[in-house]
């Protein structure tokens, strides 16, 4: 109810406004003398508490949107905070005026010298949490008023773009059937960042963050199963040729129909020291480009491209709508020194030297230093793996077993030097098992048989199914004993 007692806001919402996932709600206001509610807001599925302002002329409230706004794309997670914004509607105006960018803020309530309360949601590195803040109104309206709405990114919008892009790079028809090659890939990035500038006003994303970002508002579009296909081979064009040109990628395109591979595509494993295979007919969950509902428009989710990126750890990025034609192409990058390598170990020959090389040969080839490493290990080789392992190195997503390796080197030549790798392998993942078991061992190495027996409850607790459950279980008794002075 209103400060003056004259009007009472509500939220509700009509039978007949349904959205693909539920009912729409709206704010209306209602004049308590007489008459019907009147709607103050679009039909939306998310909203949030209400609050007068102290002269009952105006309201302060939290909702969400029709279609996202590009700035709530703009925030470093998207999609772990609500898509809610502040807004303020004025009875005497009738203007509603949106407070808040990004997404992420629910109103608390207004106070009589017009300050706004407001929950904000924080995003920091491993952080997620909220905070309540304050703010005076004629301050945020400032603010708003500095920050104009952007264009409208709806489905319209984006499939006007997809259409146009198509257009001028020259593909006509359906796009399943025209030919892939690696100068039509560059045709549609180039068209596609004419035509996104010209119409959501604003320059094209410019590193893997942001086109991640162009992915996850992708995923919020209804796409129909028509335009589908359309969509994934822009996007795949443009995402290419951004790893072509900024992290070396190849395109290696099969023109026809792919050829049918000796197994499931989704069972071809990455596991190539030299080359990683990108399937670009793949852009989400399930092959986008086989599914021809068009009356299914359940999202299509995009797999995050600094992942991927990240899972490659330096080596050559093939680009790819073939996985076997992607395999055959990784597989001739080989370098032929790792299986002289190879082959010497076999003869139980010194190969440190030989395999050292190779991986000076390529430095950023994280993947590859720690394929040889192993190998090395393997054959018992642990001055040689340490010497590869104990370079320099950016931090990567294979740091966590970069330290596991390296404690393993050292395992039998310096225990607490073994420990201090486990732990740090821990570090980059509490949840990495082998480093758990390791670093049991190294424990009972160094007589720390408490510390050993945590290590082992600890992965039995959160891996208590897994294949080396039963062993670390056994191990675990036998270290009872032990301390129990029954060995």
């Amino acid at each position: 109810m209103s400060p003056d007692g004259k009007r009472l806001a509500l939220i509700a919402n009509q039978p007949h406004e349904k959205t693909l996932y539920g009912g729409r709600n709206r704010v209306y206001v209602m004049d308590l003398e007489g008459g019907e509610p009147t709607p103050i807001t679009p039909a939306i599925a998310q909203i949030g508490d209400i609050a007068w302002r102290a002269d009952s002329q105006g309201l302060i409230y939290s909702r969400g949107h029709e279609v996202l706004p590009a700035d709530y794309w703009n925030e470093e997670n998207p999609w772990v905070h609500q898509s809610l914004d502040l807004f303020h509607y004025d009875l005497g105006t009738m203007k509603e005026t949106r407070l808040s960018r990004g997404g992420g803020f629910q109103c608390a309530g207004v106070d009589s010298q017009g300050i706004v309360y407001f929950r904000c949601d924080v995003t920091q590195p491993g952080n997620h949490h909220a905070r309540l803040l304050k703010v005076e109104l004629k301050t945020a309206e400032q603010f708003a008023a500095r920050e104009p709405e952007a264009v409208l990114r709806d489905l319209k919008a984006w499939t006007a773009v997809i259409d146009q892009t198509l257009r001028e790079a020259g593909v006509a028809g359906n796009v399943a059937k025209s030919k892939r090659t690696p100068e039509l890939m560059a045709k549609l990035a180039e068209a596609y960042s004419r035509v996104y500038r010209n119409q959501f006003k604003t320059a094209t994303p410019a590193n893997l963050r942001e086109l991640d970002r162009q992915a996850w508002e992708i995923n919020s579009l209804s796409i129909s199963g028509k335009d589908r296909k359309r969509f994934a081979l822009v996007r795949a064009a443009v995402e290419g040729e951004y790893l072509r040109g900024k992290h070396g990628a190849e395109w290696r395109l099969s023109e026809g129909p792919p050829a049918a591979p000796d197994k499931n595509p989704d069972e071809i494993s990455n596991d190539n020291p030299f080359a990683y295979v990108l399937d670009v007919a793949e852009p989400g969950l399930g092959r986008v480009g086989d599914d021809d509902d068009e009356d299914d428009e359940r999202p299509r989710y995009f797999g995050p491209l600094t992942e991927q990126v990240r899972q490659a750890a330096g080596r050559k990025l093939i680009l790819t709508n073939d996985p076997v034609a992607g395999k055959t192409a990784a597989e001739a990058l080989a370098d032929p020194d790792l299986e002289k390598g190879v082959d010497l170990l076999k003869q139980r020959k010194n190969a440190d030297e030989l395999l050292k090389g190779l991986v000076k040969k390529n430095p950023k080839n994280r993947f590859l230093a720690l394929h040889v490493a192993k190998l090395l290990l393997d054959n018992q080789r642990r001055d040689g793996a340490r010497g590869v392992l104990m370079e320099e190195w950016e931090p990567s997503i294979l740091d966590v077993q970069k330290h596991n390796l390296l404690g393993i080197a050292w395992l039998d030549d310096a225990p607490r030097t073994a420990i201090e790798e486990f732990q740090k392998a821990l570090g980059c993942n509490p949840y990495y098992g082998p480093a758990l078991l390791n670093l049991s061992q190294a424990f009972t190495a160094v007589h720390e048989y408490h510390s050993a027996e945590q290590c082992l409850r600890r992965y039995v607790r959160h891996f208590p199914g897994d294949a080396n459950a039963a062993d670390a279980r056994r191990r675990l008794g036998d270290l009872q004993a032990l301390r129990n002075g029954n060995p």
